[in-house]
């Protein structure tokens, strides 16, 4: 058996333990560069080729797409799933996870709590605003950021008019939340492989910001979930129809409130923090896929 891994970054951490993952459990694997990644039709036949060559021996891949390459990524699993080779994350599910609108609005039509939220068209100016989320500060996110970049929290009516403004002219489009502040700069990230929790952290923002992001400087620690997170972790997995993912939460005085979906997880954080093998579940998930569909046991 051998796994495609889709990584525009080899040496990365998250990519080296899919590797390490892979050679643990005797899986051959490839990494494959998606922005050196081709596909092709010939006489109505798709194919996909990596630095020219023909890729014709991979059964199962595994993208590890950057969100600046979502469209990319999401072409070139599609055209591997034509080819009949399953993925960790399907094209749909991944497109969708990376807008930050479209995940609120399928989870609250499901019923899943989340903050209180308003997406401002270009333009809008919240001295007209017909509701607010949230008494200031006010969260201000990118909709298609990541890892904390492109997150403000706007102290004031005039300070969220000016981030709007700055965002405005930059043609990016904006969410804007209620600030949780009995969270205290805390977060819960949870790791879903295959429909059961395999890890989770609490992670705590550093003394001078809001973010708890690691990549942001803050730091993490084991932590039980309650039976209600639990089930609002698998449930939001299972609507954004995700096999392998980390789900963001929030513990507020409503109760826990789901922050954020991620496709694409790191894994450094959570391998680090929990010391569990999250990257051999994920290989151990993943074969156990390929076998199911060629029809094979273990």
């Amino acid at each position: 058996m051998k796994f495609g891994i889709l990584s525009q970054y080899p040496k990365v951490y998250s990519t080296n333990t899919l590797v390490q993952a892979c050679l643990k459990n005797k899986i051959a694997f490839e990494i494959l560069n998606y922005n050196k990644t081709d596909i092709s039709f010939e006489n109505g036949v798709p194919f996909v080729y990596h630095l020219g060559k023909k890729i014709s021996d991979v059964d199962a891949i595994i993208p590890r797409i950057a969100s600046s390459a979502t469209h990319l990524g999401a072409r070139l699993i599609r055209q591997f799933s034509i080819l009949g080779i399953p993925s960790t994350i399907d094209a749909v599910p991944l497109t969708k996870v990376r807008d930050k609108l479209v995940v609120h609005q399928l989870l609250i039509n499901e019923g899943i709590p989340m903050p209180n939220t308003y997406f401002p068209v270009e333009e809008s100016d919240p001295d007209v605003w017909g509701y607010k989320p949230g008494n200031y500060p006010m969260i201000v996110k990118m909709l298609h950021g990541n890892r904390g970049a492109g997150v403000i929290l706007a102290e004031s009516q005039a300070a969220l008019k000016s981030v709007l403004d700055a965002f405005q002219r930059l043609k990016e489009p904006v969410i804007v939340q209620e600030f949780i502040k009995e969270a205290k700069g805390r977060d819960i990230r949870a790791f879903v492989v295959n429909g059961e929790i395999v890890a989770a952290m609490e992670r705590c923002a550093k003394s001078n910001d809001f973010r708890s992001n690691l990549h942001q400087g803050g730091h993490a620690v084991p932590i039980e979930l309650t039976d209600l997170e639990k089930d609002l972790i698998l449930r939001t997995a299972q609507i954004c129809e995700l096999d392998v993912t980390g789900i963001d939460l929030l513990r507020s005085e409503k109760g826990p409130l789901i922050l954020e979906v991620n496709g694409s997880p790191g894994l450094e954080g959570i391998e680090t923090v929990s010391g569990i093998d999250v990257a051999g579940k994920i290989i151990q998930y993943l074969e156990e896929k390929v076998h199911r569909l060629k029809g094979n046991t273990l």
